[in-house]
């Protein structure tokens, strides 16, 4: 039958819940990534057209590629039959087989402007705001007090799961387009943040938060804790890094399973990682898990630090409490419940809390005034502004 092609077709534009019931897997992704358009162009062989599709949206497609939760792959629709696809693992395909050929990325028609702008913080924030503002013409400066780009990337990711080659690749694009990096800069030190306002027209504040948060109970004070993110900065810039035979570390989240494997990496003979609630309630995906499992980590659930127990000022142990879930807190999740008389000991003479981290705003001049709401500095939810 022949198609007229003078008839008419009524046309609805589609909203945000459209695209919700029906490419789930897109718009699960934070920055919108048409991962159905690269998968469909992989399986024709168009290998580079699918990567310049994965790269287009995301600054950080090569980060993206080996450490991204994938929320694509749980809204993946396949799944409701058998399993996700391995859009992640795709992704990754892509970007290595893209670097391997050797071919250059284009580079978009940039019409410059005679703005300056400072960005604090190389890592993915960073440099996610460094590419649109240069794209966009601005005069971009990135500064940031580790040797190189990444941030958290670098200093908190190791690199038998993340290559350094995949942050090199991430921030040369950035630098391609313009932008200039200055490394072992700490605003507040080195330069000032007065200087940083005097010098450029606007300042974006991409610092991170890497900042412990002190794990609050007896003992705490004892030789051998090492809090989980300044653990893995010393493993990841080659820093003299003191790990005990028996390792006990505290969280569910990925940076409690990297200092778990990185523990075994530097020598422990036994490690714990210990969680107050189920393996269901665990923020990892079941990938991290179980390689962390298979590399002989032993996990123990529904439990909660106690005290830190101590010899001659030195680590010898913690005391946990055991845990039933009670109702669901302000998450969503069941909140941990202690039990009664439940108590135990696990031998330690190293322990890694790795619970929760918090934004080290002390370079921000106390004059401006910020606004400051739980830690961090309050903005405007649609300009991200600050008060000053």
């Amino acid at each position: 039958m022949a198609i007229d092609p003078n008839q008419e077709f009524l046309v609805q534009p589609v909203d945000a819940s459209w695209l919700q019931c029906n490419i789930e897997c897109q718009e699960g992704c934070p920055v919108g990534t048409n991962c159905r358009g690269y998968l469909n162009l992989a399986a024709e062989g168009r290998f580079e057209e699918g990567y310049i599709l994965a790269r287009e949206p995301n600054p950080v497609a090569a980060m993206c590629a080996y450490v991204c939760s994938a929320p694509c792959e749980r809204a993946c629709r396949r799944g409701d039959i058998d399993r996700p696809l391995a859009i992640r693992a795709m992704k990754r395909f892509l970007v290595e087989w893209h670097e391997a050929a050797g071919i250059p990325d284009d580079m978009p028609v940039i019409t410059p402007r005679d703005t300056a702008v400072a960005v604090v913080g190389a890592g993915p924030a960073g440099l996610s705001v460094a590419r649109e503002l240069a794209t966009s013409g601005h005069q971009v400066t990135v500064f940031d007090q580790l040797p190189y780009a990444g941030g958290t990337m670098l200093i908190g990711v190791p690199a038998f799961r993340l290559p350094r080659e995949a942050i090199e690749m991430d921030m040369r694009l950035v630098e391609r387009l313009g932008v200039r990096f200055e490394f072992g800069a700490r605003i507040g030190r080195e330069i000032t943040f007065e200087q940083l306002q005097e010098r450029f027209d606007a300042i974006a504040v991409c610092a991170g938060a890497m900042d412990a948060v002190p794990l609050d109970v007896p003992g705490n004070e004892l030789e051998g804790i090492q809090y989980g993110v300044d653990f893995m900065q010393k493993a990841n810039l080659g820093e003299p890094l003191e790990v005990g035979a028996n390792v006990v570390i505290i969280g569910g989240g990925y940076t409690a399973m990297d200092c778990s494997r990185t523990s075994l990496r530097h020598g422990a003979e036994n490690v714990s990682i210990v969680y107050r609630r189920t393996r269901s309630e665990l923020v990892v995906d079941e990938e991290e898990l179980g390689e962390t499992e298979r590399e002989g980590v032993r996990m123990e659930f529904l439990a909660s630090p106690l005290e830190i127990l101590g010899e001659d000022g030195r680590i010898t142990g913690m005391r946990f409490i055991r845990n039933r879930l009670g109702e669901p807190d302000a998450t969503g999740r069941r909140s941990p419940v202690p039990i009664e008389g439940s108590e135990f000991v696990i031998p330690a003479d190293t322990i890694i809390p790795a619970v929760s981290q918090a934004a080290d705003n002390t370079f921000l001049p106390i004059e401006a005034k910020f606004e400051i709401n739980r830690g961090r500095v309050r903005v405007d939810p649609g300009t991200y502004a600050t008060n000053v």
